[in-house]
């Protein structure tokens, strides 16, 4: 009873339009995700045997963890969730500019929301070594990038903050972001062990003709694995 109390408490002190944007935006994300779940690459028949996960996947997979780790983290710390925190943004700045604002920080939600639930599908279709990863890796990555220097133009713009030094060091950092993002993506799409790891398709296009399929599928991804 007394950590139901606490939960009502702490929930009647979020700030409802944030929680309505938030939980709209991972519903919403979410029905995408179980579409994309479905689809496929053209269908290989007999079915290939993926490889283990192994090598340079494991920092693939280790990177994929944090990610989702920092998404989560940057959504809660988002200062949106004080109870009167968008009537707050309208008291402080002129009528445009607190519009502009809110659509800002706004969009900023809806992309932690994106990142969660795409940093998540992302951990599914990697340990399920779907062949579909590498595309949504690289789409995912891109997505997220292009919105972290978006939003920080915009913001900068909005409150006429930006100096000759502040692009320096704004451009220096997207480009070491983009370097790794870019470095990333090539292994994913291009290494020999992906490409031999991410090659089944959803679950209802196997071919299970085969009566030795799940079995040769475990010899041949130990056989392969241990390269």
């Amino acid at each position: 009873m007394t950590v139901l109390n606490s939960m009502l408490v702490l929930a009647a002190g979020l700030n409802l339009s944030s929680t309505l944007i938030t939980l709209t935006s991972l519903a919403g994300f979410t029905v995408v995700a179980f579409y994309i779940f479905r689809l496929s690459l053209p269908v290989q028949y007999p079915t290939p045997i993926p490889w283990n996960i192994s090598g340079g996947l494991v920092f693939i997979a280790l990177v994929l963890v944090l990610r989702q780790l920092t998404a989560i983290w940057s959504l809660t710390q988002m200062e949106v969730w004080g109870e009167d925190f968008w009537v707050n943004l309208s008291e402080r700045f002129e009528g445009g500019q607190a519009l502009l604002l809110k659509l800002i920080i706004s969009l900023e939600i809806i992309t932690n929301a994106f990142l969660i639930v795409g940093s998540g599908f992302l951990l599914v279709l990697f340990f399920k070594t779907r062949d579909i990863f590498p595309r949504t890796f690289m789409v995912v990555l891109i997505a997220q990038e292009v919105f972290v220097l978006a939003d920080t133009v915009g913001v900068s713009l909005l409150f006429q903050q930006f100096v000759t030094e502040d692009m320096r060091m704004l451009m220096i950092k997207s480009i070491g972001r983009w370097v790794v993002i870019m470095l990333l993506i090539r292994y994913v799409m291009r290494s020999e062990r992906a490409g031999k790891t991410f090659v089944l398709p959803h679950s209802s296009l196997v071919n299970e003709e085969d009566p030795d399929f799940l079995a040769d599928l475990e010899e041949e991804a130990h056989q392969k694995g241990a390269h």
